[in-house]
């Protein structure tokens, strides 16, 4: 019986491998503050809409979880990495699609209360294209920092905001079914 709880244990604490989604590598650590945590890779799936790939994401977290409510209520840093693969996606249309997934898994007071912020954070975005890598980091105390082609746009205020942000994802109405089974490592 010890040995079955050992390999069980061991089963659970195994480091995630690299994955591949879609042909693009995923990176298998993140570490979003250099005297941070090293962050392990939850899950990584494929975004699509329609027939269209539209990114790769990847969520990175102190420890796995398997669930949108333990990644919803487990503090510190955090990380959703995007890499996109649609040709080319304006900044007005990532706005509209932000906006879509804040609404459609906050409450309206919820979503009026970050409205302010829901709009800094749609401002920190341009056109994105084939390969572009977008990253998305909770900063426990400082908020939710957005780093688009390897340069910093700017911080949002609020541990609350990324969870808002998360909720896209892992909400009762995520962008993708799919894609949220992806990034809870189902």
């Amino acid at each position: 019986m010890r040995i079955l709880w050992l390999l069980v244990l061991l089963a659970a604490t195994a480091p995630v491998q690299a994955a591949t989604v879609a042909g693009v590598a995923v990176p298998p650590r993140a570490r979003p503050v250099a005297d941070g945590p090293v962050l392990v890779l939850n899950g990584a799936g494929l975004r699509t809409k329609y027939f269209f790939h539209i990114y790769v994401a990847a969520l990175y977290l102190v420890r796995r979880a398997d669930s949108a409510a333990a990644v919803l209520a487990e503090p510190g840093p955090k990380r959703v990495w995007m890499h996109f693969l649609y040709r080319s996606l304006s900044g007005a249309r990532m706005a509209r699609a932000w906006d879509e997934g804040f609404r459609d898994n906050l409450s309206r007071a919820e979503y009026a209360a970050l409205r302010p912020r829901i709009e800094r954070f749609n401002a920190l975005f341009d056109t994105v294209r084939r390969g572009d890598v977008v990253l998305l980091d909770a900063l426990p105390g400082r908020g939710t920092r957005v780093t688009v082609r390897g340069r910093v746009r700017g911080i949002i205020p609020g541990d609350d905001f990324y969870r808002a942000l998360l909720r896209i994802w892992l909400g009762p109405d995520p962008a993708s079914g799919d894609l949220k089974a992806a990034l809870l490592g189902r």
